[in-house]
């Protein structure tokens, strides 16, 4: 028997085992990673109240703080996957993870509302690698 021709009761019961394990841990990571980003929208919604006052931000200010770092991660994710397939996952990984703690030391560090936002952009560059 060729390795194209298989078996339909052997397909009906590799079909009917469920998903492996790897979709389930990659499900599950999916949905941590999902609830981690809320999170973080959610801290910085909170966060914002003291943010307002010390940077003097009016509500278009807020909401360009908030949504910098949302709309960043989406425009970086956009290439993560050819990133990964190039220098590899590892690699890209690292890179990322050094890439958000230099936009956190920004965010800690930011004297000004561009600091702040300039922060909040690198963080969105870690994210969205």
């Amino acid at each position: 028997m060729e390795a194209s021709e298989q078996s339909p009761v052997l397909e009906s019961a590799r079909n009917s085992m469920g998903p492996s394990f790897f979709v389930i841990l990659v499900a599950g990571m999916s949905a941590v990673g999902g609830l981690l980003f809320g999170y973080d929208t959610g801290v910085v919604s909170g966060a914002m109240l003291l943010m307002r006052d010390s940077f003097h931000l009016n509500t278009t200010m807020q909401g360009v703080v908030v949504s910098v770092t949302i709309l960043t991660a989406w425009v970086f994710c956009l290439g993560a996957g050819q990133a990964a397939d190039r220098f590899g996952r590892k690699k890209v990984i690292i890179a990322a993870s050094v890439v958000f703690c230099i936009g956190s030391l920004v965010l800690g560090l930011a004297q000004n509302i561009g600091m702040l936002i300039g922060g909040r952009v690198i963080v969105g560059m870690g994210i969205g690698k």
